[in-house]
C-alpha cells in the first residue's frame, strides 16, 4: 500500500538503513521481493558501508541472498572493515550461502582490513557448522590454503589455536604448511600445545610437524605448554 502510494523505497534513516536493508536484515523474504519489484536501489549502504547482501548473508537468509544475487546486486562490495558477503557468510557458517556466492562471483580470496579471507574466518569460527563444511567448500573452490593474515597467520594456525581438529586435518590434506609461523614466531604445534588442545598436537604430531620450534622470545612448545599447566598436552 505504502508503495503505491508512493512512499519512497530508498530512503534511509539517521543509520543509513533502508527499507531494504532493514528487511534483508531481519528476514522478511515478502517484502524484500516487493521492493526489489519496485525498484529500490539494491547496493545502497549503511553508516558501515554495509548493503543489504551483506546483511542478509551475515544473517543467513538463504532466500534473500538468492533474491538479491538474482536481480544483480553487487557481490564484491566491502563494508568499512574490508569485508565482504563472502566474508561474512563464511565468519558466521553459512555454507549455502557461501555456495551461492561464489556461484556469482565472488572473490574467494578478498582479504578484509585484518588481512583474513574467508577461509581464515572460516577456520576461526569452524564450530557454527558441523564438519567444517564452509571450509571445505572453500577448499574445493579453490581458496589459498596457506593465505597469511597481517599478523602472519594462516588458516592452519588460527584453527590450531581455538582447537578446531576437523579443520586442520582439513588444511593439511590440501597441503597447508604444518611448520609456518606468525610474526611471533609460534607455529601450528605452539599454537596448539599453549591452548591445551591435545588432539590437535596429535594430529600435527602425526603429519610430521617441527617438535622443538620456538617463538620469538625463545619459549618452545613443551615450555610454553608447562608454562600454562596444559599436563595432557
Amino acid at each position: 500500500v505504502l508503495l503505491e502510494a508512493g512512499a519512497n523505497s530508498d530512503q534511509a534513516d539517521v543509520d543509513g538503513w533502508t527499507p531494504l536493508r532493514a528487511a534483508a536484515w531481519g528476514g522478511h523474504t515478502e517484502v524484500v521481493e516487493l521492493l526489489v519489484k519496485h525498484g529500490c536501489v539494491l547496493d545502497s549502504v549503511d553508516a558501515e558501508n554495509r548493503t543489504a547482501l551483506r546483511a542478509a548473508a551475515w544473517s543467513g537468509h538463504e532466500e534473500i541472498v538468492k533474491i538479491l544475487l538474482q536481480n544483480g546486486a553487487s557481490v564484491n562490495l566491502t563494508d568499512h572493515e574490508g569485508r565482504t558477503a563472502l566474508i561474512a557468510a563464511a565468519y558466521m557458517g553459512h555454507a549455502e550461502i557461501v555456495e551461492h556466492l561464489l556461484n556469482y562471483g565472488a572473490d574467494i580470496n578478498h582479504a578484509d582490513a585484518d588481512g583474513r579471507t574467508a577461509l581464515s574466518v572460516a577456520a576461526l569460527c569452524a564450530p557454527r557448522t558441523p564438519g567444517a563444511s564452509v571450509v571445505a567448500t572453500l577448499l574445493e573452490r579453490g581458496a589459498t590454503v596457506d593465505h597469511r593474515d597481517k599478523e602472519g597467520m594462516t588458516p592452519l594456525l588460527v584453527a590450531s589455536f581455538e582447537g578446531h581438529r576437523d579443520v586442520c586435518e582439513l588444511l593439511l590434506e590440501n597441503e597447508a604448511d604444518v611448520d609456518h609461523c606468525d610474526h611471533g614466531g609460534r607455529s601450528p604445534l605452539w599454537a596448539a600445545a599453549s591452548m591445551g588442545h591435545a588432539p590437535v598436537v596429535a594430529l600435527l604430531l602425526f603429519w610430521g610437524c617441527c617438535i622443538d620450534s620456538m617463538d620469538s622470545e625463545g619459549r618452545t612448545v613443551l615450555s610454553v605448554a608447562a608454562a600454562q599447566g596444559k599436563g595432557k598436552v
